[in-house]
């Protein structure tokens, strides 16, 4: 039983009826009160807690000395929360606000990066906030506020994921919507997309396609969820790839008529054998319509013609045998730890 997501789930729930209570908005964010100050407080012990749990069973030195090699008291944020950041970049990490009671429009208070500077000692919004009214709650009580205590809750939300398997799930083949909220109600978090791949002979990976993370929200370093082919299906992907990929150099150096285009045009020699099969077949469907490449005024109809002969000669060369043969790619969920995502093939 995993009693510190129980105890998150408690602290979610109290919150959610807060905002039944209190309208959650950009002009509220700075509302305060001893109940929301206690709440933080309670938040950011259960954040020591599992912080130091987390940093204990990742092989964390618990009997850590000073400079003088005196026994120390562990620090949840310049020790635990800083030996996090080396192995997974969580200061990083994005958290968005998707409660249906919350109704923030402000984007700073809709994406979070709820534990950044919460590896120094001193520093971090929400952990400013708990020291203060922790150790002088009456001239401190503003600092327990609606903003300090959602950001303490994200804090503790990435932290109880970090706390879950390293698999989150299976993803069934097709499947591009899931839920990734990861049973909270009021948080989500981003998934890393390593499912497009540039393959080659050789496949790691550099050959993930980085379009699919255009956002800075959206890269390695600020994602919770890795969305992958799973070690089996992406071994059989390169290897049935690999074997097409053969196939289709074989076929396109015995083609005659690939060599003479590219003896007519070596502008192509340096291009893609993508292109020049595009190029190829274009060219030989205008001739045959008798139509010359300078030529600017061309019908729809034809139009369509030789775009679809420059397909059929892209699929006369190209060979996709062995993957239409192979099985589906199977796909999973598992945690952003910054691992190393698909073997060197």
């Amino acid at each position: 039983m995993n009693l510190y997501w129980s105890v998150y789930k408690n602290l979610e729930r109290e919150l959610m009826n807060l905002a039944d209570v209190i309208h959650f908005d950009d002009k509220q964010d700075k509302v305060y009160s001893v109940h929301i100050a206690d709440l933080l407080i309670r938040t950011s012990v259960e954040i020591e807690a599992i912080s130091k749990h987390l940093y204990e069973v990742n092989g964390g030195n618990m009997n850590p000395i000073d400079d003088q090699g005196d026994p120390r008291s562990l620090f949840f944020d310049s020790d635990c929360i800083q030996e996090l950041d080396q192995k997974w970049h969580i200061t990083k990490k994005v958290v968005n606000v998707v409660a249906s009671n919350f109704y923030f429009t402000k984007e700073e208070n809709l994406i979070l990066r709820p534990l950044k500077d919460c590896n120094k000692q001193g520093n971090g919004r929400w952990k400013k906030a708990y020291q203060a009214v922790k150790h002088d709650r009456v001239n401190s009580l503003e600092a327990g506020n609606v903003g300090n205590l959602i950001r303490a809750m994200a804090a503790l939300y990435i932290l109880n994921l970090y706390n879950m398997n390293d698999r989150v799930k299976g993803l069934d083949i097709g499947e591009s919507e899931y839920d990734t909220s990861l049973g909270s109600s009021v948080f989500s978090v981003n998934v890393y997309k390593a499912t497009g791949l540039s393959m080659g002979e050789h496949l790691d990976d550099s050959c993930i396609l980085q379009h699919q993370n255009s956002t800075p929200e959206r890269s390695l370093d600020a994602t919770v969820l890795i969305d992958k082919y799973t070690e089996d299906s992406i071994r059989e992907m390169h290897k049935n790839h690999v074997a097409d990929m053969r196939i289709t150099m074989d076929n396109a150096d015995r083609s005659e008529i690939l060599k003479a285009f590219i003896a007519n045009h070596p502008e192509y020699a340096d291009k893609t054998l993508n292109e020049i099969c595009l190029a190829c077949g274009e060219e030989l469907e205008k001739k045959k319509l008798g139509i010359s490449n300078d030529q600017e005024e061309v019908s729809q109809e034809n139009r369509e013609k030789i775009r679809k002969a420059g397909e059929r000669m892209l699929m006369s060369i190209f060979s996709f045998t062995n993957m239409m043969r192979g099985e589906k790619g199977k796909r999973e969920l598992v945690l952003n730890k910054l691992q190393i995502i698909y073997p060197s093939l």
